[in-house]
């Protein structure tokens, strides 16, 4: 892990978010497109792991599937989903919502396959029960099925892995946990995980909510421009230590 001499800037960004009364917020990840088109990528919860010689940027999102109502969130972690199957589209055992999920290794080099094959990956963690507080109980190695574990890669390009799925794909309503229910009202966990062997490294999580009545858009305010200012500080200083 790369340590870095706190500079006036960066550490006054970082000051004045940590006031904040947000302890997280969505941020702005234009590069993702998450295997779609017209998918919003401007409320994602983004983090960064900084390797000895390349990083990974996680980030995840909520959005709706096709033409159905487009979610809302809170501005820091948690989506707001309204109930009820695609049948629109002939997949009523889908939900109207899908999970976006963005996985970037900076560079693309061989070190970074050889991470993986030394045990470590990046694993998406995921919860099929609507009850409240129950976080996370399943699990799917996504740099697995990129490597051909699954026979479902995600897709892929320059050192990008992103795509858009549902909770009702037969590849992830699987287990003894498998009851995932489209119309059920409650709250879905997931978060996106890099390993280094057991070790959590770095972490990107939301919280989709299914709710009857889901709040409105918040204002991301002072708070999301400070983040966002503090990561691009952080990825700037990282890549110049390493040029």
């Amino acid at each position: 892990m790369n340590f870095l001499r706190p500079i006036p800037l960066l550490s006054l960004v970082l000051g004045l978010a940590a006031a904040s009364p947000a302890s997280a917020a969505l941020l702005p990840l234009t590069q993702a497109s998450f295997g779609g088109t017209g998918i919003p990528n401007d409320q994602v919860a983004v983090a960064i792991y900084d390797g000895p010689s390349f990083d990974i940027t996680l980030g995840l999102t909520a959005h709706q599937r096709y033409g159905n109502p487009a979610l809302t969130n809170n501005g820091t972690d948690t989506f707001y989903a309204t109930p009820g199957g695609d049948g629109a589209h002939g997949q009523p055992g889908y939900a109207n919502w899908n999970l976006g999920f963005y996985i970037g290794f900076d560079p693309l080099s061989p070190s970074a396959s050889l991470w993986y094959l030394a045990g470590n990956t990046v694993t998406l963690k995921y919860d099929l029960n609507p009850a409240a507080g129950n976080g996370t109980t399943n699990e799917f190695d996504i740099l697995g099925a990129v490597y051909g574990l699954y026979g479902l890669p995600a897709l892929q390009a320059n050192g990008v892995y992103q795509d858009s799925w549902n909770l009702g794909m037969s590849f992830l309503n699987t287990g003894p946990f498998a009851s995932f229910d489209p119309s059920a009202l409650g709250e879905y966990d997931f978060s996106l995980v890099v390993k280094e062997g057991n070790y959590a490294v770095a972490t990107s999580a939301i919280k989709v909510v299914v709710t009857n009545s889901p709040p409105s858009v918040p204002d991301g305010g002072p708070t999301l421009l400070l983040l966002s200012l503090a990561l691009v500080a952080v990825g700037a200083i990282s890549r110049r230590q390493r040029d």
